[in-house]
């Protein structure tokens, strides 16, 4: 018997959660599927898919305004913005519904809640003021996207180089090599080169410097890439090393 409440815990039913809860089940895991909001995210429930129905409403009026062309008799054609927003809605309802079926058909446990990390095995769980910690042996996190903000300060730049802040930020003042940036941050499915490690690198340090004195990517000469925090505690930990 498992330690834990499950084997593995995804937090955020986005279209990449739901369905990676899905297949981890099928692997014959004991799987949660953790959301603050609607089952589909934002692409199903605010996005892509209310984008399109509402498109193909505006498509069939404009076809039916040139219906006569056609040798098709319709007459006066009108639009009702309300109708179209309620087909947008059941377009969308039958999708979530959809979704939240094929969980339960494979044995997806779906929690209702605000998920946040308390340690390397513990999820805290809230929802309308109550909360509720689960365990897993293996969390994955399927979330939205948020601004960069570093000492209050915005900084505008691709998602591929936040991730590469955050894995050096993750690991202070530990020095990696540009073949290990490349394989660990982003892995196979990013197609670039070592090279590429420096043109990222270059633009993170210029947006740093431009925002903070105390965010650092620091050149470790013929190695690579160190991640420096130019505080006390910093200088501290570094010196500890």
């Amino acid at each position: 018997m498992s330690e834990y409440s499950y084997d593995i815990v995804v937090l955020g039913a986005g279209p990449g959660g739901y369905e990676c809860a899905i297949r981890c089940a099928q692997y014959g895991k004991k799987v949660a599927l953790v959301e603050a909001r609607e089952l589909g995210g934002t692409c199903l429930n605010r996005g892509c898919i209310p984008t399109k129905a509402l498109l193909h409403g505006a498509e069939m009026f404009e076809a039916a305004k040139s219906a006569a062309d056609c040798g098709v008799t319709l007459g006066e054609v009108g639009f009702d913005f309300s109708k179209l927003a309620e087909y947008k809605d059941g377009v969308v309802n039958k999708l979530r519904t959809g979704i939240a079926g094929l969980e339960k058909a494979h044995g997806v446990k779906v929690i209702k809640g605000f998920g946040k990390v308390v340690d390397a095995h513990t999820l805290s769980v809230e929802n309308d003021g109550n909360t509720e910690s689960i365990t897993f042996d293996k969390l994955i996190i399927n979330m939205d996207s948020y601004e960069l903000i570093v000492d209050g300060k915005k900084i505008d730049t691709p998602p591929k180089e936040i991730e590469l802040l955050f894995f050096l930020a993750s690991n202070p003042n530990r020095v990696f090599t540009r073949s290990q940036l490349l394989d660990e941050v982003w892995g196979f499915d990013y197609f670039g080169d070592t090279r590429t490690i420096d043109v990222h690198v270059k633009r993170l340090r210029e947006k740093l410097e431009n925002v903070s004195d105390q965010w650092e990517l620091a050149t470790v000469w013929g190695v690579g890439y160190k991640f420096k925090l130019n505080t006390p505690q910093g200088a501290a930990a570094d010196s500890a090393k």
